[in-house]
């Protein structure tokens, strides 16, 4: 008799399960359904497998994996005018940027730091994890729930090497600039051009100022409409051309907008008139490829 009991017993559980299996399916409904358990997130409908953290349940189809593996690997076109300082712009400017200021201030915050590189704060955060994962920097708590921060030995060779890097960068991107720059400086003055402008205030404009100098030519002024009224090496900064005086010819020096600058002084002066270093024109004509009817540069 025990042995019959224990069997209908289970049999009627084996019933109640059906039934309950049968209601759960009549009743879910037809998008996709994310189970959480041990802090996996899983769903169906091709949808991935991820380990997240148990608040959040967020997936990315299949689909979209395989278009990024595609889209990575797609030729990118160069956006950047200066092709040698571009190796460097980027993680390892942040990267640098986040070990001198913890060198120069131990109890620097990330928010701070964010600010001064011009960057996100989760950017700037990312960045700091990462430097602190790989050695780079010592994390000591000081009182009042507050943290000190140290460089090690490694995040000290770390700084020295990007630091080399980007002055090599940097004396590249000058040499090239300024070769390209008294090329233009000098076409200008082969043919008659007494009185030039520089359109766009930035280091390439800088540089235009001392090639300036080695030529029998003068300065009339630096067009920027953003950095109007200001002081750029001893000479105002305009907000149009006009504003200039007499010009012969212009030189774009906007680093990151040079369409825009050029586009402004299309309708202020002859297009042949407005000179474009080379180190500007891949960036410059992609941005004018819209408009095909439109000549870039002499």
């Amino acid at each position: 008799m025990s042995s019959c009991g224990n069997r209908l017993r289970r049999a009627r559980r084996f019933a109640c399960s059906l039934r309950s299996k049968r209601r759960s399916g009549r009743n879910r409904p037809a998008q996709p359904q994310f189970l959480k358990r041990d802090g996996i997130a899983r769903s169906r409908q091709g949808m991935t497998y991820t380990k997240v953290h148990g608040m959040n349940t967020a997936s990315l189809p299949a689909d979209f994996a395989a278009f990024f593996d595609v889209w990575w690997w797609m030729p990118k076109p160069a956006t950047s005018p200066a092709d040698e300082s571009d190796k460097f712009v980027g993680q390892d400017q942040i990267m640098l940027g986040v070990l001198s200021a913890v060198e120069r201030d131990s109890q620097v915050s990330q928010r701070t730091i964010s600010r001064e590189l011009n960057v996100a704060l989760g950017l700037a955060n990312a960045y700091f994890k990462r430097c602190v994962r790989k050695g780079w920097i010592k994390i000591q708590q000081v009182p009042r729930r507050r943290y000190a921060y140290y460089l090690t030995p490694q995040g000290f060779s770390e700084k020295t090497r990007l630091a080399t890097q980007y002055f090599s960068a940097s004396f590249t991107f000058f040499r090239k600039a300024r070769g390209q720059i008294s090329e233009l400086i000098e076409d200008c003055a082969r043919r008659g051009a007494k009185r030039i402008a520089f359109a766009g205030v930035s280091d390439l404009a800088e540089v235009a100022m001392i090639c300036a100098l080695e030529f029998p030519v003068t300065v009339a002024g630096v067009v920027d409409p953003e950095q109007a009224g200001k002081h750029f090496c001893g000479t105002k900064v305009r907000a149009t051309l006009d504003e200039c005086g007499p010009v012969d010819a212009v030189i774009i020096t906007h680093l990151s907008a040079p369409y825009e600058a050029y586009r402004a002084l299309a309708d202020a002066i002859e297009p042949d008139r407005i000179q474009v270093p080379a180190l500007l024109r891949v960036a410059l004509q992609q941005a004018a490829s819209s408009e095909p009817e439109q000549q870039v540069g002499p």
